[in-house]
């Protein structure tokens, strides 16, 4: 047997440990020594010609039975059978000790070394164990009186002799070879190869003795156990050929479900790699896969000693083209795996070994397999991918690239099982739906995504940084109170940074609510609500930072219950309206009935217009508000009019409203529905309304216009216009605002500032109109300052619709009343500068 097959290869990464070669060559020194002292006493003998022609073929016949083995199995284990105790027993009877020693040395070297081509230290190891297991078999022999022997027990003693001889020595061999390399005694391997080693041994020994016996007594009938024992080893390789390569597939199938689906190709590879090298006994075996994009190889199971003859065998397959595994040069086999990926399995064996066809057909069945199990962990790869793709999508906004909502409840609950204390963060984007309705919704997203990137810097010292919908974000972070205000500030003063779009630069802020556990909180529902009030108790505050406390809560409580009560108001019709007389100062006549909306909340009680206009703006629900506003007040005056009374009406227009350009198209619609004229109708604007978008307010204004509908600016003063470019819109009247006319007689300075407005105005060919008036010493002041229109407490409280007819006929007695003065309407052009027109 050949007792050095268990070592590792020396030129390989795989090899020996370290000094494990330098004590394997000691021990062959120390046996080398033992058998020369035992070759020095063996009897001496002439040398005949026929003893030439002896050795020279027993030399041979060592040689072969090195070289070519037999694999022999006893249960699961594979031995490979060397036949060497052949030539010995036949060396035993044939030639002198001394010769016999001789033939098998130069045997042993010829098949090993030059045939077989081991490494030089197990070449050394084997042919030392050749030597002194010749010697103790002769010894064995001459202790027996053996060698001249022809059949009899003595025979039988010497076949059983002779084997256990052999067995003996190549289980303590074993044990020795074994124990070199590992540096350490092997315990355990003596019995179980003395074992395994015995029955072949027997089974050689009393072949070869036999036929020994044979040659003595009856040479012509050597040719029967010959036939025998050849038809014998033939079936039984036949049958050990059969028996590894189920084997062998049952080893692959093992290897190929054990590589599991979460294996990435990578490890597949590496794992066939080493799968392969078990399997095949052999010093080297790697897979190379091409990187699809950059064409980059990589060698998984190779090392620096060993990729660079992988990599020239591999090339050298590849020149010699054909299907299947290919032989190359020094020992080597390559096949490819996938010919689409470029991946190929290249075993190495030894560069002083050998392939043939069974080897070579091995090598393309383990890269068939290994082609399924990559195949597999490629599908693998690719699920799992979809899978994090999947999972990222579903916990990601796709606009900004941040965690959404589901992400921050994630977020929140891992921090929750920590208890430590956190903060929530959530954060408000101040009058974004002005962007929106000014610029459109596709630059909100440019917005958008710029906010993004500019909170992704905190996403390193966050536990988390998301995008909840709308402009709303939210932050997560470890610490208290100062902490989050510190992180707040920061997070401000990105934002706050200028936002280039285009030719426009727009300027963000934000509102910051936070709410810390377990002080303000103590699980989802509730930090998210308590951060939620605590943003809306920072943008009452007009922007800023607002950490959860009663005032915020109170505050922000009223702004939900309002936000959610608003809607089923409007769609139930809960929107009332009642109506101010605005009257001509100079006759006291009726001019104008302004529609004022009013609700009263079913908890709440009545809530300002202030409110819930601002609710309705948020929550897309304005123009709804201004259709259900007008749609009434153009009612009403139709309900009077048919009672005798032409009393015109004016309704206030939300800055969001008049950026809407199908508003012109409402108030013709709603107009046509309750067969009103357009001038009996006017609409009231903020100033800071009309001037907010220039260019689409002037296009609304002059559709408006056309339609023949008044327009009016609303408590002028109380924004940062300027009279000269009000004069450049077609609008028809001013409102002072009341600040300024409550304050005229105090002493306050507003006197002259309101009889300033008054004179520009009317110059300028505006209607003008006092707001305020509350008492008669007011309204006669204004008189005489030439202001033509006012309202005002001191006129007349807010009425009821149904109030209205009975308080005009009761103001001005049982007659019809009509508008005061029909002024001239301006003209449609309002690209250039505009004018008033004469007898205005």
């Amino acid at each position: 047997m050949d007792h050095t097959a268990d070592m590792p290869q020396a030129t390989t990464s795989n090899g020996p440990p370290p000094g494990a070669v330098r004590r394997v060559w000691m021990l062959t020194a120390s046996v080398a020594v033992i058998s020369t002292v035992g070759t020095l006493v063996l009897p001496r003998s002439p040398i005949t010609g026929g003893d030439v022609l002896r050795v020279l073929l027993l030399t041979a016949l060592v040689a072969v039975t090195e070289r070519w083995s037999l694999s022999a199995r006893v249960g699961h284990v594979s031995h490979r059978l060397t036949l060497s105790e052949v030539p010995l027993v036949l060396g035993a009877f044939a030639v002198s000790p001394l010769l016999l020693v001789g033939a098998r040395l130069v045997g042993g070297i010829v098949g090993l070394q030059v045939l077989r081509r081991q490494e030089p230290y197990k070449t050394a190891y084997n042919v030392g164990y050749l030597w002194i297991e010749t010697l103790i078999v002769l010894i064995v022999l001459d202790l027996l009186g053996a060698s001249s022997i022809t059949g009899g027990p003595r025979a039988s003693l010497a076949i059983v002799a002779i084997a256990v001889s052999v067995a003996v020595t190549g289980a303590v061999a074993k044990v020795g070879a074994i124990s070199a390399t590992q540096g350490r005694l092997v315990r355990g391997l003596a019995l179980r190869g003395l074992r395994d080693g015995l029955g072949p041994s027997l089974a050689t020994a009393a072949a070869t003795t036999v036929g020994v016996v044979l040659y003595r007594t009856e040479p012509t009938l050597l040719w029967a156990p010959a036939v025998v024992l050849g038809v014998l080893m033939l079936a039984y390789r036949s049958h050990v050929q059969l028996v590894e390569a189920q084997d062998l597939q049952s080893s692959l199938i093992a290897i190929t479900q054990g590589i599991t689906g979460e294996s990435t190709p990578e490890e597949t590879a590496m794992l066939m790699a080493t799968a392969t090298r078990r399997i095949l006994d052999a010093p080297a075996a790697a897979i190379s896969l091409a990187d699809p994009d950059t064409g980059r190889r990589t060698w998984y199971g190779a090392d620096a000693d060993s990729w660079t003859m992988l990599e020239e065998a591999r090339l050298a397959a590849i020149r010699a083209a054909g299907p299947g595994a290919r032989h190359a040069p020094g020992g080597t086999i390559a096949a490819p795996v996938d010919a689409v990926t470029d991946s190929w399995l290249v075993v190495g064996y030894s560069r002083r070994s050998s392939t043939g066809e069974a080897d070579r057909q091995t090598v393309g069945m383990l890269a068939n397999h290994a082609a399924v199990a990559l195949a597999n962990a490629h599908r693998g790869a690719a699920l799992r991918a979809q899978a994090e793709q999947a999972t990222f999508e579903a916990t990601h906004d796709p606009l900004t690239g941040l965690a959404n909502r589901a992400a921050l409840i994630i977020a929140i609950e891992a921090a929750l099982v920590e208890d430590t204390t956190f903060a929530v963060l959530l954060i408000d984007l101040d009058n974004f739906k002005e962007i929106n309705d000014a610029l459109g919704h596709a630059a909100g997203d440019k917005v958008l995504g710029v906010i993004g990137q500019r909170l992704t810097p905190f996403v390193d010292e966050a536990r988390l940084v998301c995008r909840l919908g709308g402009d709303e974000f939210a932050v997560i972070i470890d610490g208290g109170e100062v902490s989050a205000r510190d992180v707040a500030g920061r997070i401000r003063d990105a934002i706050g940074a200028p936002v280039q779009l285009g030719s426009y630069t727009l300027q963000v802020g934000c509102s910051v609510g936070i709410a810390t556990y377990p002080h303000l909180g103590r699980d989802a529902d509730e930090l998210m609500t308590h951060a939620d009030l605590a943003m809306y108790e920072a943008k009452a505050r007009g922007g800023g930072v607002a950490v959860f406390g009663a005032a915020a809560g109170g505050r922000a409580m009223r702004q939900l219950a309002i936000s959610s009560g608003f809607r089923s108001a409007l769609g139930n019709g809960d929107i009332n309206l009642v109506f101010q007389p605005l009257v001509d100062l100079q006759t006291d006549r009726v001019v104008t009935m302004e529609a004022l909306s009013r609700w009263t909340h079913p908890d709440l009680g009545p809530v300002s217009p202030e409110e819930f206009v601002r609710v309705a703006e948020q929550s897309g629900l304005i123009t709804d508000l201004t259709h259900r506003v007008l749609d009434s007040a153009l009612s009403w005056h139709r309900r009077w009019l048919d009672a005798g009374e032409d009393l015109p009406v004016s309704v206030n227009v939300s800055a969001t409203s008049l950026l809407d350009t199908g508003l012109p198209r409402l108030v013709a619609t709603t107009l046509d529905a309750h067969g009103v004229r357009a001038d009996r109708l006017t609409l009231e604007l903020t100033e800071s309304s009309v001037i907010g978008d220039p260019q689409r307010t002037l296009e609304v204004l002059a559709r408006l216009q056309r339609l023949g509908v008044r327009t009016a600016i609303d408590d002028f003063g109380t924004g940062y216009s300027s009279l000269a470019y009000l004069a450049q819109l077609p609008v028809d009247e001013v409102k002072i605002d009341k600040s300024f006319v409550l304050p005229m007689l105090d002493g306050t300075g507003s006197l002259p500032l309101v009889a300033g407005i008054i004179r520009l105005c009317t110059e300028m060919g505006f209607d003008i109109v006092a707001e305020g008036i509350e008492t008669d010493e007011i309204q006669q002041t204004l008189r005489d300052m030439g202001c033509t229109r006012g309202q005002g407490f001191g006129i007349a409280r807010p009425m009821g619709p149904e109030a209205v007819v009975e308080w005009v006929r009761r103001h001005h007695g049982h007659r019809t009343l009509h508008v005061v003065a029909d002024p001239a309407r301006r003209g449609t052009d309002v690209t250039g500068p505009w004018r008033p027109a004469a007898g205005r």
